[in-house]
């Protein structure tokens, strides 16, 4: 009986000590930066979409875009999420060669903010939204670097009403 509590006791202990042992942290910061093409007064015009990701949990994104187009005198400043679909994730690196464990997350985002034009005779501010989705694609098995592709619908009142915009690049996360 005195063994069977003792080992009782033990394996409490143990599970308990086990269940304090500190989690590796979740939170990872990402910079990105990647050109688009926008539209604007029947051209193309040559931006940037640059940001910051903080990812509080597995699945779940708080991000930052600003999109820039000097072409236009346009500026963009969004705040909003990302949220990665682990089930079609899981389906697609289980059916790749994944050479290396190269892995693919899915994602779909929303944001929401304010553009700006700058035109010399005045400055106009509209609230501004965007949606859609991506994939990245992990280069070095580490998380350290992706490559994504993103492409999400574009409110964006002054510039243009309803667009896509398309974008391609890496990102660094730590």
């Amino acid at each position: 009986m005195r063994k069977a509590i003792s080992v009782l006791m033990f394996l409490f202990l143990a599970s308990v000590l086990h269940a304090q042992t500190p989690a590796p942290p979740l939170a990872m910061f990402s910079l990105t930066a990647q050109p688009v093409a926008l539209p604007g007064n029947h051209q193309t015009v040559a931006g940037t979409v640059a940001g910051v990701t903080f990812t509080p949990t597995a699945n779940f994104d708080l991000r930052e875009d600003n999109i820039l187009a000097p072409g236009q005198n346009f500026q963009g400043f969004f705040g909003g999420f990302n949220y990665r679909l682990p089930a079609i994730s899981t389906k697609l690196n289980n059916v790749s060669p994944n050479v290396n464990g190269y892995r693919f997350d899915f994602y779909i985002t929303a944001s929401a903010g304010v553009d700006r034009i700058t035109l010399p005779t005045n400055t106009a501010q509209h609230y501004a939204f965007l949606a859609g989705g991506g994939i990245t694609y992990d280069l070095t098995n580490s998380g350290t670097w992706t490559l994504g592709v993103e492409v999400r619908y574009a409110k964006l009142p002054g510039l243009a009403n309803n667009t896509a915009i398309v974008s391609v690049g890496p990102a660094w996360h730590f």
